[in-house]
């Protein structure tokens, strides 16, 4: 009948909040990363859930699809919600991301950073969204590692292994390559031709 055609033809969408919810992920796993863009703009990850949430909004107002805002923003909130509070922390007691590069008015221009802190803090404690006093100490693992690449300090580390690694494979480099230098340069100062040159005077 006609209800059933109505159904089978609506629109049923949704993937932009899960979107903007991954977003939020790469937010608070690697904050500092940059992407560029057109060959000259630089952007951080710790930007993209909010010039995402911008620009869907507008696209949204350009085409009269005021159905998908509850999906964007629900999904962008209850995502940053999520991790901010109830992720449990593997190696860790504790629950959520304390940081202060994670905080909720992180997501807004530093304008209104402060009262977006207010708002925040007052409904914090009303709804006891609380961290523990000593959370801010102990270090973050997300458990969205392996899916989404590692943590700020796995990565610091992994980069200091690396840079370790390097020196050392060139220190042996130069060790290895000493005897062929010593020997060509004592040729060079006995006049004698270097191994492999095939000039010859006429």
């Amino acid at each position: 009948d006609e209800r059933k055609g109505r159904t089978l033809y609506s629109e049923f969408s949704g993937f932009h909040g899960i979107l903007a919810a991954l977003l939020v992920a790469v937010k608070q796993i690697m904050p500092d990363q940059e992407v560029i863009l057109a060959g000259f703009m630089r952007l951080k990850a710790a930007h993209f859930p909010s010039l995402y949430v911008l620009a869907s909004t507008l696209v949204i107002a350009a085409l009269q699809s005021w159905h998908c805002l509850a999906f964007l923003y629900l999904g962008t909130y209850f995502a940053w919600l999520y991790l901010r509070f109830f992720q449990q922390q593997p190696e860790t007691s504790f629950k959520g991301d304390p940081s202060e590069e994670f905080k909720f008015s992180s997501f807004f221009p530093a304008a209104v950073a402060r009262p977006v802190d207010a708002v925040a803090g007052v409904l914090g404690k009303v709804f006891r969204l609380q961290h523990a006093a000593d959370a801010e100490a102990k270090p973050l693992l997300p458990t969205a590692v392996g899916a989404l690449g590692s943590s700020a300090v796995d990565a610091n580390r992994r980069r200091e292994r690396g840079a370790k690694a390097l020196e050392e494979r060139l220190e042996m480099k130069k060790i290895a390559d000493a005897p062929v230098l010593e020997s060509a340069a004592a040729a060079a100062a006995s006049g004698l031709p270097l191994t492999g040159s095939s000039s010859q005077l006429a």
